[in-house]
């Protein structure tokens, strides 16, 4: 009976495993397609008109933006988009965008790629987590014996 648990939560553990892993290889996929979307965008040097932050529709957090202006082939653009409140930024200070060369008021969507990067690279340290219990658990499942069999009772012959 115990052997016949044990036996079953190796395989429950081993088909969380490959399902947390087929996961994760979906949002590597995903990620790519991000990176693939922008590949194309354009790097500008843009100046910091205005940064502004809006509540959410539950009334519970806000949301930042950062406003740009920069100029493409002599002609200058105003654009937004959203940003982390993390790092100090002043208005007036120059950084540098990417923009859609098809349509220069799109700015590469760095909030949600970078995010999501964020989200891939802790949920891939979960899924090498789970793997690593997989084995410590296939390794302590084998009986002592297997690793060091008994002999005291072994009688040497002369």
């Amino acid at each position: 009976m115990i052997k016949v648990e044990t036996t079953l939560k190796k395989r429950t553990l081993a088909v969380i495993c490959i399902i947390i892993s087929l996961v994760l290889v979906g949002l590597i996929f995903v990620f790519a397609a991000y990176k693939i979307h922008y590949k194309d965008y354009i790097t500008v040097k843009a100046e910091i008109t205005d940064m502004t932050r809006e509540l959410t529709s539950d009334h519970e957090d806000y949301i930042h933006f950062i406003h740009y202006k920069y100029s493409v082939d002599n002609i200058e653009y105003q654009s937004h988009r959203q940003f982390y409140n993390l790092i100090p930024r002043n208005i007036g200070g120059k950084e540098k965008i990417r923009y859609n060369p098809d349509n220069p008021i799109e700015l590469e969507d760095t909030y949600k790629v970078n995010g999501f990067l964020v989200f891939v690279i802790l949920y891939a340290f979960f899924d090498f987590g789970m793997i690593f219990a997989l084995i410590s658990v296939h390794r302590n499942s084998k009986p002592k014996d297997e690793y060091f069999p008994d002999y005291s009772n072994t009688k040497i012959l002369k």
